[in-house]
């Protein structure tokens, strides 16, 4: 769905079973020239269609991946990132931290990174002769000027917010010391936090430079070539590239990779079906069909899921009347019929979101959110017409072009009327909602958000202390404020036992079923579909040679073990 997401902080401590990743077969296989497609379900029910090929990686060629949207930029200290910025990211760098199968973030640029007893201090160790692509060194001067950068970010700071200062201890170690205990840290450094660009890069946005924003300067598998808006970002392969497969053979495999901003599903899909990419990624329940169907019939191959998924939801912006009265918020809960969504979305019952926590993870626990009751949704209505002079409550509700989304949102703009609101429709390109949500300039959005494995990745958009006044930028875009809320998030995230933290993250939930800035749909689970020729496309083998990372997360992977088959 082109809603929106915002990646700057994937977080994770728990680790999933590695069961669950593996694969079961179900089905046999299908030619596909001198290689086979097979069908396979893992435990969570993900189905996945892919060739293994019968021979071994091919270095050269080019791929075309079809992204969901454009993106503001290339600086993580200055742009906006959603998933396809984050795609578009892990091609030009690399992330300092990344996770490996068991959801545990591990060194990826970083060589290692340990922690003093109490998680106030976090000693980054960065792997020895890695260059950025002009030639600067991966060192621990370069750790500290973009970490350094990270925190002063008016955008991205607040996530990083416990950083407190940087100390070189010596050429490749870092040390970073918080003002409070955090334990989930290294997730931090897997996202946005943490993929690292080089001093150039940062003085010319520092400097105002535009190339600072558009010309990138990773340590990634792909160079940056050229960047066209709304048509193309193209990468060249980097042949002096840090990482070697396991027979030491230099990657990457791939010669470019072009990423083209694709923001209608429909159209994604045709794209790919027609061959003009080579790769797609999607988060439409009803779309995954047509995507399976195809791979079953040998036309292209389908990923379903891994990682951790978002979910779907209306964000209210409780700061901005007439939503700022928690009866009419919770009256928007209570009207919302799940069932008319799904019958649109195709979203299965069993997904269905009452929380930022999936029922079948770690972290979830029920937390009394308001179920659909028409009655009662009217009730607390009448009550705030009765007090405000008799007239309806009006509000806006904003959301991406998409003709699916608009399907949504007009069933969310009918259910809510039958309670007693007039709602007013808007829609604006994916960048643009972004902002609004930074600034605080909007009412309520169709969005799409919260794909940490870890609730501790959440907590900059939910602190009190991000919830900046209209009009400036503050990463708590619901604007909610709360004692309980953020004696919570502190509890879990300088708390080292796995209890304490679950029972912090049981208060979260209930206190967000309570004030419900969120009118939570469904849980969102990403596809990726490639075409035939499209091999390894997922994260491979962590810098160590043997860890699996973990395949994709919320729809973003790397590009660095993919090649094509002849």
């Amino acid at each position: 769905m082109p809603k929106t997401h915002a990646g700057w902080v994937k977080a994770v401590m728990t680790g999933a079973a590695a069961s669950l990743l593996a694969m079961l077969s179900v089905s046999c296989a299908k030619d596909s020239g001198s290689d086979q497609s097979t069908a396979t379900t893992n435990a969570a029910g993900q189905v996945t269609v892919s060739i293994a090929s019968s021979g071994g990686p091919k270095p050269g060629g080019s791929l075309i991946y079809g992204i969901e949207a454009e993106t503001d930029g290339f600086d993580p200290t200055t742009n906006r990132w959603a998933i396809s910025g984050l795609m578009i990211a892990n091609a030009f760098t690399d992330p300092i931290a990344a996770f490996d199968i068991n959801k545990q973030p591990q060194p990826y640029l970083a060589e290692s990174f340990n922690h003093n007893p109490d998680y106030t201090e976090w000693i980054i160790k960065s792997r020895p002769n890695i260059k950025f692509h002009n030639g600067q060194p991966v060192d621990a001067a370069a750790g500290k000027k973009f970490t350094d950068a990270i925190k002063s970010s008016v955008l991205t700071g607040p996530a990083a917010r416990p950083i407190e200062s940087t100390e070189i201890v010596d050429t490749l170690t870092l040390k970073i010391k918080m003002s409070q205990p955090w334990v989930a840290f290294p997730a931090l450094l897997t996202g946005q936090g943490g993929m690292m660009i080089a001093p150039e890069q940062i003085d010319k946005s520092a400097a105002k430079n535009p190339e600072g924003s558009l010309k990138p300067i990773g340590t990634g598998p792909f160079k940056f070539s050229e960047y066209i808006r709304d048509s193309h970002w193209i990468g060249t392969k980097n042949t002096d590239y840090w990482q070697t497969d396991k027979a030491g053979n230099k990657l990457p495999y791939l010669d470019k990779v072009t990423f083209k901003p694709l923001p209608d599903v429909q159209s994604r899909i045709q794209s790919l079906l027609a061959g003009d990419v080579n790769v797609i990624h999607s988060d439409y329940y009803d779309k995954v069909e047509t995507l399976r169907t195809a791979a079953n019939q040998g036309k292209i191959q389908f990923f379903e899921g891994g990682g951790e998924d978002e979910e779907s939801f209306a964000m209210i912006n409780v700061q901005e009347p007439p939503l700022s009265d928690k009866r009419l918020r919770q009256a928007l809960a209570y009207a919302t019929d799940l069932s008319v969504i799904e019958a649109i979305t195709g979203a299965p019952e069993d997904q269905r979101a009452d929380s930022p926590f999936n029922k079948n993870g770690d972290w979830y626990a029920d937390p009394n959110y308001p179920k659909f009751d028409l009655s009662k949704a009217r009730a607390l209505v009448d009550t705030w017409k009765a007090e405000n002079g008799g007239a309806a409550p009006k509000f806006t509700l904003s959301s991406t072009p998409s003709p699916d989304v608009a399907k949504v949102t007009q069933a969310l703009q009918q259910l809510w009327q039958q309670a007693g609101f007039e709602v007013t429709l808007e829609t604006g390109e994916q960048t643009k909602i972004i902002l609004n949500a930074v600034t605080a300039n909007y009412q309520a959005v169709y969005f799409r958000q919260f794909s940490a494995p870890d609730p501790d990745g959440e907590t900059h958009w939910w602190l009190g202390a991000n919830a900046a006044p209209k009009g400036t930028i503050g990463l708590n875009f619901a604007r909610i404020k709360s004692e309980q809320l953020d004696a919570a998030l502190t509890k879990g995230r300088g708390s080292p036992e796995l209890a304490d933290r679950k029972a912090a993250y049981v208060d979260v939930a209930k206190v967000l079923a309570d004030e419900v800035p969120y009118v939570w749909l469904h849980h969102v689970r990403w596809s990726i579909a490639t075409d035939t020729r499209v091999r390894d496309v997922l994260n491979g083998l962590l810098p160590d040679g043997v860890t699996q990372s973990l395949p994709v997360q919320a729809g973003v992977h790397r590009l660095t073990y993919a090649w094509l088959a002849s």
